[in-house]
């Protein structure tokens, strides 16, 4: 719910385009990246533990190593 009311946020002040982000949806991939798992326990887990990515560009992950495959 949390990216919905940001993205109507964004929406109502007019700040919606195409380098727009919304950090809950870039968090949620961050945890997706991590984790790899989509149960509340898992999530909490790993935030208490260490939470270490949690604040990367999502679009940045494997990008290194894409381009040493490509090469």
């Amino acid at each position: 719910m949390e990216a919905w009311e940001q993205c109507r946020k964004a929406a109502v002040a007019d700040e919606l385009g195409p380098d727009w982000r919304c950090p809950a949806l870039d968090r949620w991939l961050c945890l997706e990246f991590y984790i790899k798992r989509h149960s509340i326990e898992d999530v909490e887990t790993y935030i208490r533990n260490s939470g270490e990515g949690l604040n990367e560009d999502p679009f940045e992950f494997g990008r290194l190593n894409m381009y040493s495959h490509v090469l």
